[in-house]
């Protein structure tokens, strides 16, 4: 643009010094004057023939261009839409029935987890692995659904030394109700972020061993969580934080535990 802006202006320029050339020849001057004006003439319309030349050539090529940029922009946006129309078709004709509006994306994901639990009530980190398998009840948009999901967790450990030997065992097993919005909250969701969080009821059983000491946490109660999802270099992953307020049993006596965690998760469906 600037380099067509230059030619413009030397082209404008270039004009006023041709015809004030013509001016001098026609005047009574000498012979010596008037060869330099014409001089002047022959390289001043020379230029700027030139000049004019190259600015229909840079208007050719930016008409071109522009043409190409729009053309592109048409493939992009025919090509976006047939294949969000192409989506919805293929389920149809897939399942083979008239689906209602929230049914359109109804399906099943699953997520792996690892992570870290951390009891209220004892000095202890728990470490896990799990899935978490939903369903989505209500999914009227391939970027928002309602889900029903187990993120189930267990988790062992096993350590011996010269003060004894220590053994920790875990598992938790929470019902959920879910709100998925943007990355996975349908497998037909295509967005590189999403998001979620829901509640619903939580049962947890810890157990350590210390030089044979056993001590059993059973905590029941409900549970929120939550977390992101995104999706880098076509892996769909994220962190998942949950929250349980129950009521635990540790040497014998009843008292309230609470218990966090945070987990990486890992799209696997």
């Amino acid at each position: 643009m600037q380099e067509r802006t230059s030619l413009l202006v030397i082209t404008k320029a270039a004009q006023p010094l041709v015809s004030f050339s013509l001016i001098l020849i026609k005047r009574n001057m000498t012979m010596k004057i008037k060869i330099i004006c014409a001089l002047i003439f022959s390289f001043s319309f020379i230029a700027t023939q030139a000049l004019e030349e190259q600015k229909n050539q840079m208007t050719i090529q930016a008409i071109k261009e522009i043409g190409f940029q729009r053309g592109f922009q048409r493939d992009i946006q025919s090509g976006i839409r047939s294949s969000i129309l192409a989506r919805p078709e293929k389920k149809t004709v897939a399942t083979g029935t008239t689906m209602k509006a929230f049914q359109e994306y109804q399906s099943w994901s699953a997520d792996a987890m690892g992570g870290v639990f951390l009891p209220s009530q004892i000095n202890l980190l728990f470490y896990s692995f799990g899935v978490y398998p939903r369903y989505n009840v209500f999914a009227p948009k391939d970027y928002f659904s309602v889900s029903a999901g187990v993120p189930a967790n267990i988790g062992f450990s096993f350590s011996a030394g010269p003060f004894g030997t220590f053994i920790q065992f875990m598992g938790d097993v929470p019902l959920t109700i879910d709100l998925n919005i943007g990355s996975r909250a349908t497998p037909f969701n295509e967005s590189l972020f999403g998001a979620y969080v829901g509640g619903g009821i939580n049962y947890n059983f810890m157990y350590y061993q210390i030089n044979g000491n056993n001590t059993n946490l059973h905590s029941l109660g409900p549970v929120i969580h939550g977390g992101f999802r995104w999706t880098i270099n076509g892996r769909e992953t994220g962190f998942r934080i949950s929250y349980l307020d129950g009521i635990g049993e540790l040497e014998e006596s009843e008292r309230r535990n609470s218990i966090l965690s945070i987990s990486v998760i890992y799209g696997v469906k």
